[in-house]
């Protein structure tokens, strides 16, 4: 493999982070508007359905912020590699 195609490889690895990254981020969001949208409209049911899915749902956003944060941590090695 030449220093070319190594390159080539790394800024490919980069970019399908960011992607990753950014999918994440839209999905944390939608998932907040999620949360907040169950909050006003299945507020106090006699079932706790809105208390179980608030739950979940941060749940979820706590397991994003760890796919994030390992995310942002691959983005920033793969940019310590480039920079050698």
């Amino acid at each position: 493999m030449t220093l070319f195609e190594v390159l080539a490889t790394i800024s490919e690895v980069q970019k399908d982070i960011d992607i990753q990254l950014n999918q994440v981020k839209d999905f944390k969001s939608r998932n907040s508007n999620n949360i907040s949208r169950i909050q006003e409209e299945l507020k106090g049911t006699l079932s706790n359905h809105d208390i179980n899915m608030i739950k979940d749902l941060t749940e979820a956003g706590k397991i994003l912020e760890k796919a994030e944060s390992a995310l942002q941590q691959a983005a920033d090695n793969v940019s310590k590699v480039s920079r050698v």
